[in-house]
């Protein structure tokens, strides 16, 4: 079973960035990748590509942040 290709724009990454700033306490990459239409995979590519950094990193740095 091949994947559909799900194209990424700059507004979809400030979506996701604010997605995770929201939900910094109860995040769950399930979720997430269900509310952008993409398989967890894909998610976490696109957000790598866009941000430089993994999902768990960027959350990592929302926590040391609120320290």
């Amino acid at each position: 079973m091949s994947e559909e290709m799900t194209y990424v724009t700059s507004s979809n990454l400030q979506e996701m960035q604010d997605y995770l700033k929201e939900h910094v306490d109860d995040y769950s990459l399930r979720d997430m990748a269900d509310r952008f239409a993409m398989s967890q995979t894909n998610l976490q590519t696109h957000f790598m590509d866009g941000y430089g950094m993994s999902i768990y990193s960027y959350l990592k740095t929302l926590s040391d942040d609120g320290k």
